[in-house]
């Protein structure tokens, strides 16, 4: 694709020349082999599992969820200004913009289908690492936000949980949820499922979210919010005692760039974090 630059000369004669533009690429597209190699046989993590997002990992493309839980989970937008009122600072942002910020499909405006995903790192579940009886108490918790700051989804699309089972099917649906389940956009829903099942419990189980709306740009957005995986928990258990900052820093003394030592000590210009 080319675009034509008009040059306008001292003598006011036009000259055209031609340009290509740049286009934009994926992180991690120039890997070798090797490392996506190194990275397949790097051993599967244990319990628990845990991310607020607020490590992400930064590049010149965007800022993406960090690879050292999730894998191939570039088209997921990781920011701080998407959702509305999250549990801790950065949420991870679900809509239908690939890794490089291009529409899936930006030819039918009107196409659906499955757009981003954020898939976990193989965690070990094997009998060595999670004994049978343990088994009945292994949950995956979250929050979740449909819209937030971002446009809404329709009634038809959702966001998806699957689990990676040990058996020839592969991955299975566990969990949808359509914006209908909530009424309120601007508000994170906490929610809970169980691993359950004996086909999940393996050395190489992964579990991963998926959503479903238009594929023709920034549309159709779901903001998810702390996951957490672990054993000795129930299905009441949506409490995180994490005492995280859910939003960004302040300015420490409100209006002030600086203000006397007195001040400073008697703290009463002193912007407290929430």
């Amino acid at each position: 694709m080319t675009v034509l630059l008009v040059l306008a000369a001292d003598m006011g004669m036009a000259q055209f020349q031609r340009y290509p533009l740049q286009q934009k690429v994926a992180p991690f597209n120039n890997k070798s082999q090797s490392d996506v190699s190194r990275t397949k046989a790097m051993p599967a993590d244990t319990l628990p599992f845990w991310d607020d997002f607020s490590k992400p990992l930064k590049y010149t493309m965007g800022i993406f969820a960090d690879t050292a839980r999730w894998e191939n989970s570039f088209s997921v937008w990781v920011n701080d200004g998407m959702g509305i009122n999250p549990p801790t600072i950065n949420v991870a942002t679900f809509d239908g913009l690939d890794s490089a910020g291009l529409p899936y499909n930006p030819n039918e405006i009107l196409s659906a289908g499955y757009t981003d995903n954020l898939t976990s790192k193989p965690l070990d579940l094997s009998e060595s690492k999670v004994a049978l009886s343990e088994r009945a108490g292994v949950y995956l918790s979250f929050f979740y936000q449909w819209s937030g700051n971002v446009e809404a989804p329709d009634a038809k699309d959702f966001l998806e949980v699957d689990f990676k089972s040990n058996e020839d099917t592969g991955w299975e649906s566990v969990m949808v949820i359509f914006p209908g389940n909530r009424p309120q956009s601007n508000v994170f829903y906490d929610t809970i499922v169980q691993i359950s099942g004996d086909r999940f419990f393996h050395d190489k189980f992964q579990f991963r979210f998926r959503s479903f709306g238009r594929l023709s740009g920034p549309f159709d957005a779901w903001n998810i919010d702390y996951v957490y995986v672990n054993k000795n928990r129930n299905i009441n258990d949506l409490s995180f005692p994490d005492r995280a900052l859910s939003t960004q820093l302040g300015p420490l003394f409100g209006q002030y760039r600086s203000i006397p030592r007195r001040h400073f000590f008697s703290n009463e210009q002193l912007t407290a974090p929430t």
